[in-house]
């Protein structure tokens, strides 16, 4: 049995920032197999370009402003199993 199959949970780590044109921009850096390991991918990134205009990390239960986003996911369970309404 490998590694990945002993994981239960994967961090998902995105950035959101608001464009000038209001829309949302999300970028996709990467899945990690800790939490730790996502923040510490953040502190990496932090300062470079694009990323520094907001380099925190967001809390997206509260806060929908722009930043860091790390979201725990769990390995073999749907999201959205009972649809949603648009």
């Amino acid at each position: 049995m490998d590694q990945l199959e002993l994981m239960k949970n994967v961090y998902l780590l995105y950035h959101l920032s608001r464009l000038r044109s209001g829309d949302q921009q999300v970028l996709f850096i990467g899945a990690y197999g800790s939490r730790p390991s996502a923040l510490r991918a953040i502190d990496r990134l932090r300062y470079l370009p694009g990323f520094k205009r907001s380099p925190k990390l967001r809390d997206h239960r509260t806060d929908h402003g722009n930043g860091f986003n790390v979201n725990r996911v769990r390995l073999g369970k749907e999201n959205w199993a009972e649809g949603f309404n648009a």
